[in-house]
């Protein structure tokens, strides 16, 4: 009895387990970095980045492209959540970010630092704001 427990705890906790969302800590900073394959060349990645119109101060170097991003809406929705299981607090915020794209031939390195999230909307008139409502 003891194994076909321990077997299904096993099973349950490597079934469960969080997902790896490319997320670390760096300097007591929350830090977001992934690679990227690619057939596009540098001119074709640059000329997507200004036409979205969301990134703010952009630097175009030999094989890095800089810049930040502000007020750009959390996306739950894009990584399979639903309005039902994502906190309210996610849901009415928005991402200010510094990014670094490094571009390598056939890959490029996207890393977001210096990553807020801030309130979009107060709950009342009644100087409630979701940030002061978590600390309740």
């Amino acid at each position: 009895m003891k194994k076909i427990f321990l077997l299904f705890y096993l099973f349950c906790i490597s079934s469960f387990g969080q997902e790896k969302h490319n997320f670390n800590i760096e300097n007591n900073q929350l830090e977001w970095q992934k690679v990227f394959e690619t057939d596009l060349q540098k001119s074709q990645i640059e000329k997507i980045i200004k036409e979205k119109g969301v990134f703010k101060n952009l630097i175009f170097e030999e094989n890095l492209i800089s810049g930040e991003i502000e007020n750009f809406p959390a996306d739950y929705t894009g990584v399979g959540k639903t309005s039902w299981n994502t906190s309210f607090y996610v849901q009415n915020t928005s991402i200010t970010a510094a990014f670094f794209i490094e571009i390598k031939d056939g890959r490029y390195r996207v890393s977001l630092n210096g990553i807020n999230l801030r309130t979009i909307n107060e709950l009342s008139g009644n100087g409630i704001s979701v940030m002061s409502a978590n600390s309740i």
